[in-house]
């Protein structure tokens, strides 16, 4: 990638990789058939459709970019450690599975290797609640839910002790594993997050009844039989955050046609703290998860900022690598607290590659800014650190080589391409 290029022009977002794997996991518990919109297509989605046919699923994309799912069919109760290790989001077979035939094995999950612990063995008690016996073999790669008994009929399940690494994963298991049993699942402090939303309002058109996702209190009625559905999904804040930092670390201005406002408050608010221009350029739309056109350049006042990662509506932790990049710029000491992933620190050493400033002191990371930026033969470790390695590369004085890129493919729909069409000078290679 060559630096020095002002990125200039309009772009649209592509569909939630999060609602993808929640939608899709979601169309597995019903035995009939799901049309699911806007689902993008990146790498993770299509290996949770491999382990979807692999379990008996019929896949199909139509001509209009529509895909077909039909679980009707799908017998095999059994992942193997080789196919759930390619993502991370491979957990939620396990509640999808268990739920339809009360017993499933599957292998431990894998994706991006952010953090020591990918399966929290405290989950275990959540099972419980529903009937099901959990056993985690490590030495096998393995868990496995076998039903024991009825679930509880009203089950108060009371997040708010649990980690914000963990709270996505609890919220996600006790939803997907409600959505069919009996009774009432009330979830105090859940998961808040725009992906888990977006399940709440497809599994409502599948006759789930549902209150209070977003809220401090969520309340699910499992339905006894599910109906079929068709469903749009959300779009990808995270991609649409990464594009709007393109036009501000590069001097020039992007404009991202279809950017989930509202779900984005507080990363948004950070940009413009450091100093980003951000215009509306029309009104958001009416639907209960709209968006509008906003553009991103920079102002002449740029400035450090502190911000630290949390659960929704805290800022995101895939959107720190992306801030950090841009914070490159800033003048002053930035200070990002991570409190997700223990292992979120890993870009700090390909960023030293290309002559930012950063330390690292236990979970917090300073940033000293403004830093000339060189180009430099670096290497992407995840899929933040892929994307926060291309936003570097744009203002840098040369050429930068980015070994290991395809994990961008994992999470992004051609970034590298969307890059291009705003005056990004990029080139792809396989090694």
């Amino acid at each position: 990638m060559e630096g020095g290029r002002k990125l200039i022009g309009n772009v649209s977002a592509s569909g939630s990789k999060y609602s993808a794997m929640l939608a899709l996991a979601a169309a597995l518990l019903l035995p009939d058939r799901a049309v699911l919109r806007n689902i993008p297509k990146i790498e993770d989605v299509e290996a949770m459709l491999s382990i979807a046919g692999y379990l008996g699923a019929r896949i199909e994309r139509s001509d209009t970019g529509a895909l077909l799912l039909d679980a009707s069919s799908m017998e095999n109760r059994i992942v193997t450690p080789e196919l759930t290790e390619r993502l991370h989001s491979s957990y939620l077979f396990l509640p999808v599975l268990a739920s339809r035939f009360d017993a499933a094995s599957i292998g431990l999950p894998g994706g991006c290797r952010v953090d020591d612990t990918r399966y929290p063995v405290e989950i275990a008690d959540l099972y419980a609640r529903f009937g099901f016996d959990l056993s985690l073999d490590l030495e096998q790669r393995t868990i496995t839910a076998v039903r024991k008994g009825c679930p509880d009929p009203i089950r108060h399940l009371d997040f708010s002790s649990i980690s914000y690494r963990d709270i996505t994963m609890f919220t996600k298991t006790a939803v997907l594993l409600t959505a069919t049993a009996p009774g009432m699942t009330v979830i105090r402090r859940p998961f808040m997050g725009p992906e888990l939303r977006d399940m709440c309002a497809m599994l409502r058109q599948m006759g789930v009844q549902i209150w209070g996702q977003g809220s401090e209190t969520l309340f699910v009625a499992g339905a006894g039989s599910l109906r079929p559905v068709d469903h749009t999904i959300l779009l990808d804040w995270t991609e649409a955050l990464t594009l709007l930092a393109a036009g501000f670390i590069s001097g020039g201005r992007v404009t991202v046609e279809n950017l989930p406002l509202f779900w984005m408050g507080s990363e948004l608010a950070v940009l413009a703290w450091m100093g980003a221009e951000l215009q509306l350029m029309n009104e958001p739309d009416s639907r209960p998860f709209g968006t509008a056109s906003v553009s991103c350049g920079r102002t002449d006042q740029l400035r450090a900022v502190s911000f630290s990662t949390g659960s929704y509506p805290c800022i995101n932790t895939d959107s720190h690598p992306i801030l950090a990049a841009c914070l490159t710029q800033a003048p002053g000491r930035s200070t990002i607290t991570e409190g997700v992933f223990s292992h979120r620190f890993l870009y700090v050493e390909q960023f030293r590659k290309m002559s930012a400033r950063l330390e690292y002191n236990g979970s917090a990371i300073h940033v000293e800014g403004p830093s000339r930026l060189q180009g430099a033969m670096v290497s992407g470790h995840d899929i933040r650190t892929c994307a926060s390695l291309l936003l570097l590369a744009l203002a840098t004085d040369g050429k930068t080589a980015i070994q290991d890129w395809q994990h961008l493919n994992r999470g992004y729909e051609d970034l590298p391409g969307k890059l291009r069409l705003l005056g990004g000078v990029i080139s792809e290679a396989q090694a």
